[in-house]
């Protein structure tokens, strides 16, 4: 059944076409939809400002365009195949259609296309331009100037198109798109969304949900870069991906050049680093590159990156497999984060706002998060690795009766290697997690396999709770009355990937006032403190055990608590309700924090002994 927010929204999409066809095409200004609930940064977002930063952090250039704003938008049946002759009306971009910032917030269904148009104009000295997009939901078809440029099947990585050709030798350029989303009538990978949301499952974010710009390039430039730090060997590997030419790889200490290396693109260029700082969560430094691509002696491309000096592995400690960030046992002390926005849904309004949940989650103690069910902006991931949070990165699940076929089954691992290809570079994830309790799981020690030829620097987690098929490197149970975990065994550690789900009503700050989710309910502050100073001193007393213990004196077999012991990491869930669910640290508008911060922060960190 539909929430309350779910038929809301049907009945303002028919009022709001009643009022389409009443004005006979006339287009109104923009202006955000009223959702049940909103954020303060709100009055920070209009149609010329709306996610302004250069979108990749670890690619940049000089020059760009941004193409957020205001686009002419339509909705309808998915057969058709042009835009129609009268737009529905103005949409702001890069806000899901089903958004109050997108300024229309309709459901839209699996049946139907959203398009957008708009138009741009290309500087002069532009002379090959590439057209990106951050992420489009689901399946987008691309036009400029009436000439198709493919088709993307992919709701979460970035793509890319060189528009040149298709370019008119002046004044304005068209840009149009096409975009459908099965939702959950589909098996492609689509995480926690559907089109009737209620419990743990919300609103679906259609179409653009991530930024949309111009870059202009040479016609041989630098496509993609691999970044692979050896803190055994005290050097970084860096592969510079382009059609033909010679890398310049600088690394810097701020501005001061420290190591340097040149050699052929698309092959690794080995640096070795003079005393290398460390990436930590308590100090998360972070080296600067200066990259030259040059052919023919002359420079092509230049872009600036960075890098953090960290490995991730498992290893000995007491007697015990644990995780290892630097060779070193740090307690993963972790939280939830689902990364949805009541204003925005998929897309946060502003950067500022994106920063603020990793912010918290530093000063509420944590050093972990599990990014779940939801592939970030890089933007999201830039700012783990300067604020020093280590990431478990979740791959969206895709839901299914029966078995895939072999082409459903190819998609989502097209999406999953796009998902490490697009984020590998970033310091802070420490761990793919390819599955989420069994959810859409299938090929399991395949897929594994796939992902650690992919990235080897990195763990994998083959299914996060309740289903696990003993390969991968982390064994991951979810308990929620009492955090809990698996004896670490064949090489692999454990750990507890969810617990806790503590929820209370916060007034006026609610979604839904209904049928709310939670798996531990408080009506006072103070009862939920209680409770949750008692579950982190029972995550503490796991980390503390060194894991050989399995019998008990006079049992004849191990208790539960018995069982559990050697945990490498914690998840706590979550960091804020999000539309039904009430069980955050936040509420879902980020506007209170349920329990002192100072409090939470104590019991997290362990140093709280009452």
């Amino acid at each position: 059944m539909f929430n309350i927010y779910g038929r809301w929204l049907v009945v303002m999409t028919v009022l709001t076409s009643l009022s389409s066809v009443a004005s006979a095409g006339v287009m109104n200004s923009w202006k955000m939809a009223k959702a049940p609930l909103l954020t303060r940064w709100d009055k920070e977002v209009s149609p010329t400002h709306a996610l302004v930063h250069y979108p990749r952090p670890q690619m940049r250039r000089a020059v760009w365009k941004n193409l957020n704003g205001l686009w002419n938008y339509a909705i309808t049946p998915a057969r058709r195949n042009h835009f129609p002759g009268r737009a529905d009306g103005e949409i702001l971009v890069p806000y899901p259609v089903q958004s109050a910032l997108s300024g229309v917030m309709k459901y839209v269904g699996p049946h139907h296309a959203v398009w957008y148009r708009r138009t741009f104009s290309v500087p002069k000295n532009w002379r090959h331009v590439l057209l990106h997009f951050g992420a489009v939901n689901w399946k987008s078809s691309i036009y400029v100037n009436g000439h198709k440029l493919g088709v993307h099947r992919g709701g979460y990585d970035s793509f890319s198109y060189n528009i040149t050709p298709f370019l008119k030798s002046s004044g304005r350029q068209e840009l149009t798109l096409k975009v459908v989303n099965p939702v959950n009538t589909g098996v492609q990978p689509r995480g926690k969304q559907t089109l009737h949301p209620g419990g743990i499952f919300y609103t679906a974010s259609t179409g653009i949900w991530q930024t949309v710009w111009l870059e202009p390039v040479s016609r041989n430039h630098i496509t993609h870069l691999v970044i692979v730090p050896h803190v055994g060997q005290k050097s970084v590997a860096v592969t510079v991906d382009a059609a033909a030419g010679t890398a310049r790889v600088v690394v810097l200490d701020g501005i001061t050049p420290v190591a340097g290396g040149t050699g052929p693109v698309n092959r690794p260029v080995a640096i070795r680093i003079p005393h290398p700082k460390l990436w930590w969560p308590s100090r998360p430094f972070l080296y600067n590159l200066d990259i030259t691509l040059t052919y023919h002696h002359r420079e092509t491309d230049f872009v600036r990156s960075y890098f953090g000096m960290r490995s991730i592995s498992i290893g000995k400690v007491d007697g015990c497999n644990r995780i290892l960030l630097n060779g070193k046992f740090i307690f993963g002390r972790g939280v939830l984060d689902q990364g949805f926005w009541p204003d925005g849904l998929y897309t946060a309004p502003t950067d500022r706002a994106l920063r603020y949940d990793l912010v918290m989650e530093k000063k509420l103690g944590f050093n972990l998060v599990r990014k779940h069910q939801i592939i970030e902006p890089d933007r999201w991931y830039y700012w783990a690795d300067r604020l020093g949070l280590m990431v478990w990165q979740d791959m969206p699940a895709c839901f299914f009766k029966g078995r895939l076929t072999v082409g459903q089954a190819a998609q989502f691992k097209q999406e999953l290697g796009q998902m490490i290809h697009d984020r590998e570079n970033h310091p802070c994830i420490v761990d793919w997690v390819i599955f989420n309790e069994g959810w859409g799981e299938h090929d399991v020690r395949r897929l594994v396999r796939y992902v650690h030829r992919l990235d080897p620097s990195r763990l994998i987690t083959d299914a996060s709770g309740w289903v696990d098929r003993g390969v991968g490197n982390i064994n991951d149970t979810h308990h929620y009355t009492t955090p809990w975990c698996n004896i670490p065994s064949d090489g692999r550690a454990s750990v507890s990937g969810e617990f806790g789900g503590l929820g209370r009503i916060v007034k006026r700050h609610m979604w839904v006032t209904s049928h709310l989710a939670q798996y531990q309910g408080f009506t006072t502050e103070s009862a939920e403190l209680t409770r949750f100073r008692h579950l982190w001193r029972e995550a503490w007393a796991l980390e503390k055990n060194p894991g050989v213990i399995t019998k008990v004196p006079g049992a004849t077999t191990p208790p539960w608590w018995a069982k559990g012991r050697g945990d490498s990491a914690v998840i706590y869930t979550q960091i804020t309700d999000v539309e039904d669910e009430i069980n955050g640290l936040m509420t879902y508008d980020r506007a209170v924090v349920k329990m002192p911060v100072r409090e939470i922060a104590k019991a997290v960190r362990g140093t709280e002994r009452k």
